[in-house]
């Protein structure tokens, strides 16, 4: 990312230099990054200062545009406002106005983009990390961050703290006004020269389900080719292997962020449907599209309540690609939009060798990638991509770490899309194949997505599986996983998801009916369910699917559920949990506690 305001190019550190002397400009830049800042607006006349003083209420703080944190006035009525307003200067110069809150400031400093001991010896690891950060979005290699929080001691995602400031220590650098300016048309031209546009290679990730797992492999394979990536989605946005944000953000406003940092190089973005649905693509396009498919898990939300209607807001990724599009050639929905897809070139995904719109597809110079499966057994056994009929490269199941040998095939079909995404993007196939290789799905890598827990009585997995399809793939990979004991299943469904998509999942799962027994409970949210009514309708379901009602044990909640299940297991059973990130995080760190213990008491 390349900086350039009033014809400064940030080559020179002058942008840096006018941000950080702007403590508006500052801040608004924070905030653009998702980094904490007080709550504030700017104020650049008197009735502004009211109307601004009226949402913010009393007590409020007033300070210079320029002027610092030093000079912030405390305003405790409309009567004093007027007062201040005088005290802080010119108001045609700009005041910041701000709802102040409870701590006291700390100045963190910041060298070579590292947070130096001194003064910052008693910091939480996490506040450090937000100094260094906040430094790095500025543009600033040396700087002194102010943080105000109650307790530095305590990070600032536990103990609410905002940053105030963050300014160059003094004689860091020139005076903006020493430098001699170009024009922005100017500045442009040379720092893209030859016609370049200077973007950020981009990937939007969208579907149903396997989107983030598909974004973790790309991430890793871009990693793997030397991109700095920042990337966003249902679990949290990275930078690098450095976590920045935890929860959902999957709706597209991340991404933006993520392209407004410095030192990203690469952008690998999911794009979920409520985002979608709400607010669009949010940003404007991106090189490489993927569509992965399409399912009714989320039909009856925001409006869409077929999957011809959801698949018209899914398409809103591939329809805005620029370079690529990549479409199951399985899913007619996801197929059809190759009609409308405007980029130069388009692949095709299949798990069928035979699909003929795929073999024309290829004979007509098109991309492809196939999965392959065993004549013997039906199972995926290798992934392979294609220029045409020219094969880019394959891998075995068993050169791939998250397919756990081949037994488990959902992340065959997402290593596919993540090499043709890759390769869109000009990355060599060997380059694919050492990252994916490499790839094994952690809390780090892959948060709840087929994790292994080590360390208890028996094999403990958590993960997540949202309708039929991964249902059954779950169950068809623990029967074909040995266990000298039980294999207990832990789970429940999302309760805005219809009767008649959770008829269909309990189904499919009783029909694979791959577990001794299974521990079923609602979620924390029940969104729009009464208590305890998903978790009897599921009962219910899955027993008249022909599961004994012996094999079955409510629970009244899911911490129950949780507890329920690790008491349940033996030395020699296999325990699985599906979990989605709200809750597990919560049993992430119940585990980690009993780390090392066995699985019951």
């Amino acid at each position: 990312m390349r900086r350039v305001i009033n014809g400064a190019a940030d080559e020179t550190g002058v942008s840096a230099a006018l941000i950080s002397a702007d403590d508006h400009l500052t801040l608004s830049v924070l905030r653009r990054q998702t980094l904490p800042t007080p709550e504030w607006d700017l104020a650049n006349t008197p009735r502004q200062a009211e109307r601004l003083a009226g949402t913010l209420g009393y007590p409020l703080t007033v300070r210079p545009r320029k002027g610092g944190r030093r000079a912030m006035i405390l305003v405790e009525s409309e009567a004093g406002l007027a007062e201040a307003l005088v005290q802080a200067g010119p108001i045609r110069d700009g005041v910041l106005m701000e709802r102040p809150l409870e701590g006291l400031d700390h100045s963190l400093r910041v060298s070579g983009g590292r947070c130096l001991p001194v003064g910052a010896a008693a910091a939480h690891p996490e506040n450090r990390i937000l100094a260094e950060r906040a430094a790095r979005v500025i543009g600033l290699g040396n700087a002194d961050v102010v943080i105000r929080t109650p307790d530095i001691a305590a990070s600032w995602r536990e103990t609410p703290g905002v940053i105030l400031q963050v300014k160059a220590p003094p004689g860091a650098l020139a005076p903006p006004t020493s430098l001699v300016r170009e024009s922005p048309l100017a500045t442009l031209e040379r720092l893209f020269p030859g016609g370049c546009n200077g973007r950020i290679p981009t990937v939007g990730v969208t579907g149903s389900l396997g989107k983030s797992t598909t974004c973790h492999m790309v991430a890793a394979i871009l990693d793997k080719a030397g991109w700095v990536v920042g990337r966003s989605t249902t679990q949290g946005a990275w930078i690098g292997e450095e976590k920045i944000l935890t929860g959902d953000y999957a709706g597209g406003g991340a991404a933006t962020s993520l392209l407004l940092d410095p030192t990203v190089e690469a952008g690998v973005f999911e794009l979920a449907r409520g985002g979608l649905a709400r607010y669009g693509m949010v940003i404007d396009g991106v090189d490489v599209g993927a569509m992965l498919n399409v399912h009714d898990n989320h039909l009856g939300l925001d409006g869409i309540n077929t999957r011809e209607e959801l698949a018209e807001v899914k398409g809103l990724v591939v329809r805005h690609a620029r370079r690529l599009a990549i479409l199951n050639a399985d899913d007619p929905l996801c197929l059809q939009m190759r009609e409308r897809v405007t980029a130069p070139r388009v692949c095709l995904i299949s798990t069928a060798a035979r699909n003929a719109t795929v073999r024309e597809h290829q004979a007509a110079g098109g991309a492809a990638g196939l999965l392959v499966r065993s004549d013997a057994d039906d199972r995926l056994t290798e992934i392979r991509l294609f220029e045409g009929e020219r094969l880019i490269g394959s891998m075995t199941a068993g050169e791939i770490p998250t397919s756990l040998g081949g037994r488990f095939e959902p992340p065959l079909t997402n290593a596919l899309y993540a090499a043709a995404v890759a390769y869109g993007l000009g990355v060599d196939f060997e380059v694919t194949r050492a990252a994916l290789s490499g790839f094994e799905s952690t809390q780090e890598t892959n948060p709840f997505r087929m994790n292994l827990f080590e360390g208890f009585a028996c094999p403990l997995w958590l993960t997540w599986a949202d309708g039929p399809a991964p249902f059954a793939a779950l169950g068809r990979f623990v029967a074909n996983t040995s266990a000298e004991g039980s294999k207990i299943l832990m789970f429940s469904m999302m309760g805005d998801r219809t009767d008649a998509f959770m008829e269909e999942t309990m189904a499919a799962l009783a029909a694979v009916d791959a577990f001794d027994h299974y521990v079923v409970s609602d979620w924390d949210l029940l969104r729009g369910r009464e208590p305890g009514e998903a978790c009897e309708r599921l009962i219910a379901w899955l027993t008249s699917g022909g599961v004994a009602s012996d094999r079955i044990t409510r629970a009244g909640s899911y911490d129950e559920a949780c507890d329920l299940t690790l008491a349940r297991g033996r030395p020699g059973d296999l325990v699985v949990i599906i979990t989605p990130r709200i809750g597990g995080e919560r049993l992430v760190r119940k585990l980690e506690a009993l780390r090392g213990a066995v699985a019951h008491p």
